[in-house]
């Protein structure tokens, strides 16, 4: 399956704004929770077009969400090259990790015998959404606190917080440290 995008000159899609968004529904009601942007279109645009712009815009999306049971929703699926967060009730962005390709395809969430819980995405595949194919996986930290832990920048080099892995599965010569990993309440 391929998909082509269809983009103006200025690389904007020729649709109007918005061009991607996050949406939550209430399956009781059936009515929309919240909406926010997802994502941005900066990276892949000419220097001279990103002024005019604007955050609410979003990105095109090509992907899906997935929900903890802690209530945080993650989703890539922009062209922006970062792993997004939300709270699931308000749709409040929480956190974004930066990856080495953007993410088209829906989030995993998974808990080794330990009780670490990840959340891995698989990024890049060629086009607008970069070179390479890796699987990034990210330790998902539970707090009291609804905020995202800044580690210090000493211990974050020196923890191994996530990996990129080639498609075989095996580290590849870009295995990389993260430098952010969510914490959530």
């Amino acid at each position: 399956m391929r998909r082509r995008l269809l983009l103006a000159p200025s690389r904007l899609p020729c649709t109007p704004p918005p061009f991607g968004a996050l949406v939550a529904i209430d399956l009781r009601t059936g009515q929309r929770k919240w909406e926010v942007p997802l994502g941005s279109m900066v990276s892949v645009l000419a220097a001279d077009v990103v002024p005019q712009t604007k955050s609410d815009w979003g990105s095109i999306n090509l992907g899906g969400a997935t929900a903890s049971a802690s209530g945080v929703v993650f989703v890539g699926a922009a062209l922006d090259r970062r792993l997004h967060a939300y709270d699931i009730e308000t749709g409040r962005e929480l956190w974004q990790g930066e990856l080495p390709a953007s993410a088209k395809a829906t989030p995993m969430m998974y808990r080794l015998p330990s009780g670490t819980e990840y959340v891995a995405v698989a990024v890049g595949g060629g086009g607008a959404w970069g070179a390479g194919d890796y699987v990034v996986a990210f330790v998902v930290k539970v707090t009291q606190v609804a905020e995202v832990e800044e580690p210090n920048s000493a211990s974050a080099r020196s923890s191994s917080l996530g990996r990129s892995f080639d498609r075989r599965g095996s580290p590849s010569p870009s295995t990389r440290t993260t430098d952010r990993s969510p914490s959530f309440p």
